[in-house]
């Protein structure tokens, strides 16, 4: 019973462990995504002006403050932009706790669109 009692015990703390990270990502965009991807997760669908909050990540990778890299995801009837944008790795580090807010910015020229992160506001 005791073997039992710590099992339950070990994993609801691995459980609880792993959802100190959330990233609440607010669509700003204008249009609805599909297919997001921060990262390497898919975090699904958002609707225009709507959010998500994204909690079953258990460890992110950060730079200076905000999510590494570019978001990305689709826009029904829109291209994106698949020009390769070059990263740095300065000020990169990962994270596993915290609750992070960010919106989801488009930036839109004539070769598509690309998405972006601010700071939400």
């Amino acid at each position: 019973m005791k073997k039992l009692l710590f099992f339950v015990l070990l994993l609801s703390g691995q459980v609880m462990s792993a959802q100190k990270l959330k990233f609440i990502v607010y669509n700003r965009t204008g249009y609805d995504l599909d297919s997001i991807y921060i990262g390497r997760v898919c975090i699904g669908s958002i609707k225009k002006d709507d959010s998500l909050l994204v909690s079953n990540i258990g460890e992110f990778t950060m730079q200076d403050g905000m999510p590494f890299g570019f978001p990305s995801g689709s826009i029904k009837g829109k291209r994106p932009d698949r020009r390769v944008i070059g990263l740095c790795g300065t000020g990169v580090h990962p994270v596993n706790e915290g609750v992070y807010r960010y919106d989801i910015m488009i930036g839109e020229s004539e070769n598509g669109y690309g998405l972006y992160w601010e700071y939400h506001k």
